[in-house]
C-alpha cells in the first residue's frame, strides 16, 4: 500500500462524483494516505486497463454503481475485476430498488459489499471499508517493505538531481567538490575513482569529470542513503534553495526507522506508530519533490 490509497471507481454521473469525491479524499488524507482515484463511466473501459497489468493490481478498493453508460452494469465491472484476479473489496451500490445481494449471489461474486446510492449512507459504508483495508495491509512486514522501497525511490530521485547539478560548469564546481568529499571516507577503490576524476578533470572548468562522478553515484554501495541525503541537503544550500529538506530530520524520522525494520525481523509497530511513519513518508516525499522542481 505504501503512502497511496488507490480507488478504481465506475460511475457515469459526474455530479455524483464531484459531490462525493472530495469527501472520499478527506477520509483518506485524514488517515495520512495520498488518495488516488481513477473514474470511468462504463464497464467496458476496464478492458483498457488489461494491458496495464501493474496498475490493475495496485487498486485497494473498487467502487461501482449498478447502472453505467452504454447499457453496461456494475455486475460486468465486478466480473471483469475478478477475471483479472484483482482481489480488492468492491462496494456495489445503486439508487434503484434492486436486490443487490441477490444479484451478487446469483452471479457468485465474492468480496462484494453493498450500499444505497445516497451520499451519507454511502460515505459511512465506504469509510468502514477504507479502515478495513488499511488494517489488512498495514502489517509489520508490509511497513518494512514500504519503507525499504520508499527510501530506494527517494535515493534514485536524489541521485538524478545531483547528476543534473554536476554539469561540469564553473558554476557547479562546488557540487563536484561536495561529492568528492562525500566519497572520501569510503574504500580504497573509491579513492582511486576520486584520483582518476582529478586526473581527467580540468581544475578550472571541471570538464571531463562528469562520467566518473556519475559512476560513483550509480555504483551500488558507494553512497548509501544517509550520505545521499546529506549530500542532497548540501547541494540545495549551494543552489540557495529554501531550506525545506533537512538531512538530520530525514535521517532520524525515515532512515533510522527503515534500518530498524530492515535489521530486526521481529520489529513491530502499533497503529499509532504506523500512522506517524506514513505521515513522515508523505511529508518528506513532498519536500523532496518541492526541492527538485
Amino acid at each position: 500500500m505504501g503512502i497511496e490509497f488507490n480507488i478504481l471507481w465506475f460511475e457515469d454521473d459526474q455530479d455524483w462524483i464531484n459531490g462525493t469525491k472530495t469527501k472520499i479524499e478527506k477520509i483518506i488524507t485524514d488517515r495520512h494516505f495520498i488518495p488516488k482515484i481513477e473514474c470511468f463511466p462504463r464497464a467496458i473501459q476496464l478492458e483498457k486497463l488489461k494491458d496495464l497489468e501493474d496498475q490493475m493490481h495496485t487498486f485497494h478498493l473498487i467502487l461501482t454503481d449498478f447502472t453505467l453508460k452504454e447499457d453496461t452494469t456494475g455486475i460486468q465491472v465486478i466480473q471483469l475485476v475478478r477475471d483479472n484476479h484483482i482481489l480488492a473489496d468492491v462496494l456495489f451500490y445503486s439508487g434503484k430498488s434492486l436486490e443487490l445481494h441477490k444479484l451478487i449471489h446469483d452471479n457468485e461474486l465474492e468480496g462484494v459489499y453493498t450500499a444505497i446510492r445516497e451520499r451519507d449512507p454511502f460515505i459511512t459504508k465506504l469509510e468502514k471499508l477504507i479502515d478495513k483495508t488499511i488494517v489488512r495491509f498495514e502489517t509489520p512486514s508490509s511497513m518494512r517493505s514500504h519503507l525499504i522501497n520508499y527510501v530506494a525511490e527517494n535515493d534514485l530521485i536524489i541521485k538524478d538531481f545531483i547528476k543534473d547539478s554536476i554539469d561540469c560548469s564553473q558554476t557547479n564546481k562546488y557540487t563536484y567538490k561536495l561529492l568528492k568529499d562525500s566519497l572520501k571516507d569510503t574504500t580504497d577503490k573509491i579513492e582511486k575513482i576520486i584520483k582518476k576524476c582529478d586526473e581527467k578533470c580540468d581544475k578550472k572548468s571541471h570538464e571531463g569529470c562528469h562520467n566518473y562522478l556519475e559512476y560513483s553515484l550509480d555504483k551500488i554501495g558507494i553512497l548509501d542513503s544517509e550520505k545521499l541525503s546529506k549530500l542532497f541537503h548540501k547541494v540545495l544550500k549551494i543552489n540557495s534553495s529554501p531550506e525545506i529538506f533537512i538531512h538530520q530530520e530525514y535521517r532520524d524520522n525515515i532512515l533510522q526507522i527503515r534500518n530498524e525494520f530492515a535489521h530486526d525481523s521481529h520489529k513491530v509497530c502499533t497503529a499509532g506508530e504506523c500512522t506517524t511513519i506514513r505521515k513522515n513518508m508523505i511529508k518528506y516525499k513532498k519536500q523532496i519533490s518541492t526541492q527538485i522542481k
